[in-house]
């Protein structure tokens, strides 16, 4: 498996979502969770999960790490979270707890980004470790950034 083919998806992702704000005036309930949380976070998310329990070796070798069982550790945190979240759709959780689920998401993948980091500045110049990066922080952006313009907005 090639491994870039994951990347790429994950960016066609964050494309779409992008699109699909830019057509909105105003960021309200149904547009967060419909764009951002289902059609964004939790799209990641299955990724993070398939990724970390299914191609673990492949993902690691790919990244320029070695196999480890704490990738499948990761696996598990990601279909932990996973699990809540479509528990949390179908529960009709409020906003704020959608919210606070991708808060969860997004700062474990920015340390996750620091740790690219880390391995970047040691010479690991792997593309499957660079990548990683710039979904991290584009992330980052789009739910920090939406996710204040509907506290201000209500």
């Amino acid at each position: 498996m090639n491994i870039i083919y994951y990347n790429i998806v994950q960016y066609l992702i964050i494309i779409i979502a992008i699109i699909r704000l830019n057509t909105i005036y105003k960021i309200d309930s149904n547009t967060y969770t419909n764009i951002l949380y289902n059609g964004m976070i939790i799209p990641l998310v299955i990724y993070s999960t398939i990724g970390h329990l299914i191609f673990t070796n492949s993902v690691a070798n790919s990244i320029g790490w070695k196999n480890s069982p704490f990738q499948k550790e990761l696996g598990y945190f990601t279909l932990s979270l996973l699990l809540v979240m479509i528990w949390s759709n179908y529960s009709n959780t409020r906003l704020e707890t959608k919210i606070s689920l991708s808060y969860v998401w997004i700062i474990f993948i920015m340390f996750a980004a620091l740790n690219h980091i880390y391995e970047f500045k040691k010479g690991n110049i792997s593309l499957n470790n660079i990548l990683p990066i710039f979904v991290s922080f584009t992330v980052f952006i789009l739910i920090i950034y939406n996710s204040y313009k509907f506290w201000h907005t209500h």
